[in-house]
């Protein structure tokens, strides 16, 4: 509780348990149902009827109650991560030519670079071999030259974009990561809060995650939203482990 109110964390579990707890419900309900009709004599068309249109609203229901709770479970793994957050964390990177060129060793490639900022990719294989489903995962890196320009601005959209549809069948891609990077004079409150506005994305097995980063370069300070023992996903901390990577 916060003030006498719920906080957001346990908010959205109570909504995710709700949901989950209406779709059982229907699922029970119609089964019941069904199973009732052959304990009556009644017709058959009646019977095939009444079948027909119960398992039409499962459906319904189903397709409906998935998008809710998927939506939910997302905003409670992410409040959940907010409250774990390390915070502000010390940083000798200097974010300079050396460090872009750590980054091409490590096989990223320069996809496109202008005034306002400069894009860096490569392609990966996914983290698990559970699914038999061979899929790949695309891994960007982005430098935002000036602060004015928003971590998802449509200019950014296209050229994530771009990239993916050149890599798409051949990589059989169902996984996207970015990582943004982005200088300010001094990590203050407001900042911080614009670079929680993350994505931790997850349906089935497809993932779009992107964290953004901010760089104090007179404190050698850094800033993203992550935790010591938790992530909202797995893609989640497979990023976070490698914005450890490229920035020690």
């Amino acid at each position: 509780m916060q003030n006498g109110k719920i906080n957001n964390q346990t908010l959205y579990s109570r909504k995710k348990l709700i949901h989950l707890g209406i779709l059982w419900a229907t699922l029970i309900g119609v089964v019941a149902l069904n199973m009732l009709l052959y304990l009556f004599d009644i017709t058959a068309w009646l019977r095939y009827t009444v079948m027909f249109i119960s398992l039409i609203g499962m459906v319904i229901v189903l397709i409906v109650e998935k998008t809710r709770i998927a939506y939910f479970d997302m905003e409670h793994r992410y409040h959940l991560l907010l409250s774990k957050q390390v915070g502000v964390t010390k940083t000798n990177c200097q974010f300079d030519s050396n460090w872009l060129r750590k980054l091409t060793e490590l096989g990223f490639t320069l996809a496109s670079s202008n005034p306002q900022f400069s894009v860096y990719y490569r392609l990966t294989k996914r983290l698990s071999k559970r699914t038999l489903m061979k899929s790949g995962l695309l891994e960007f890196v982005t430098i935002i030259h000036q602060n004015e320009f928003d971590f998802y601005h449509e200019k950014l959209d296209k050229v994530y974009q771009k990239v993916w549809e050149q890599n798409q069948k051949t990589s059989k891609l169902n996984k996207q990561i970015s990582i943004q990077f982005k200088k300010y004079d001094q990590l203050s409150t407001e900042v911080i809060k614009d670079l929680t506005k993350i994505i931790a994305y997850k349906e089935g097995d497809n993932y779009l995650i992107n964290i953004n980063c901010g760089f104090e370069p007179n404190g050698r300070k850094l800033y993203y939203l992550h935790a010591e023992h938790y992530a909202p996903n797995q893609y989640y901390q497979y990023t976070v482990d490698l914005i450890q990577q490229i920035t020690t």
